[in-house]
């Protein structure tokens, strides 16, 4: 028996045979192919891209961009952007019932959300800060009895 198959596509009258593994390589090459295409597309949908990971520092397009990403991220219903209107400060300082009220069936979800990012870039600046600021130590090369003596002052 061969492994010479025809195309499923057209009929075996009309074409040359068609190598059977070879076709199944094909057919799983492309396969795979559109699924990491499709995992492509997904995970562009799933990345927020906004010009700073501090919300802190958003613009207003980087606050619609944020919510245009929430709503598909988490499947909400629409939010008036309009009712968002301020940069990354101004939602700082949002309350959760500032939320609610500009977004009555999700705002608890983008009030959360808000406040995760929030935390991490308070979170990732105070350790930057702690990185910058090295602390005191004392000479290895002088005695604590140095140390413990204000500048100035000299050995007797």
């Amino acid at each position: 028996m061969s492994n010479k198959i025809c195309s499923p596509v057209d009929s075996c009258d009309n074409h040359q045979p068609v190598d059977a593994q070879n076709y199944l390589d094909k057919v799983v090459d492309l396969t795979i192919r559109q699924k990491y295409q499709q995992l492509d597309m997904q995970e562009n949908r799933n990345t927020l891209r906004v010009s700073n990971n501090d919300p802190r520092l958003w613009k207003r397009t980087d606050v619609a961009s944020w919510l245009q990403w929430a709503v598909e991220f988490y499947q909400l219903d629409s939010v008036d952007t309009l009712k968002f209107a301020m940069n990354g400060r101004g939602l700082c300082l949002l309350t959760r019932s500032g939320f609610m009220t500009r977004a009555p069936s999700c705002g608890d979800i983008l009030h959360s959300d808000f406040q995760r990012r929030y935390a991490v870039a308070v979170l990732k600046s105070k350790k930057e800060k702690m990185k910058r600021s090295v602390p005191w130590q004392p000479d290895a090369n002088k005695s604590m009895d140095d140390t413990k003596r204000p500048r100035g002052a000299e050995k007797q």
